[in-house]
């Protein structure tokens, strides 16, 4: 016994998935258009703005890969604008130099002192 097809035939695989998602969906962002909503021109304009009543604090590190981890540390816990910090060679060491907030002086010497100690 030979079996009938449907008299509607079920359309081919290829034919049922043509306008489907994802592949019918134009593309999120254009090459023409760019990914940023600012150029990047604009996001780096300059130096950050000096803190108000600015304050320097030092301490000194060992070698610069310590101070580079205190500095992140500092940077991350602070949280501290990385523009405000240098590292610069000492006759012993290097010595990590921040710029602060004169209201934040004694928080963040707190944070750098236990930073250094633990180089």
């Amino acid at each position: 016994m030979t079996q009938k097809k449907p008299s509607h035939a079920e359309p081919k695989r290829d034919d049922a998935i043509r306008d489907s998602f994802p592949a019918s969906d134009p593309p999120a962002n254009p090459a023409s258009k760019g990914a940023r909503a600012v150029p990047v021109e604009d996001m780096k304009s300059g130096p950050a703005p000096e803190p108000d009543g600015a304050a320097t604090l030092s301490a000194p590190f060992a070698s610069a890969e310590a101070a580079k981890l205190a500095l992140e540390a500092l940077v991350r816990e602070g949280p501290l604008p990385r523009e405000h910090m240098t590292i610069e060679a000492a006759p012993a060491g290097v010595v990590l130099k921040l710029r602060v907030q004169s209201g934040d002086r004694s928080r963040i010497r707190t944070m750098l002192e236990r930073e250094a100690a633990r180089a």
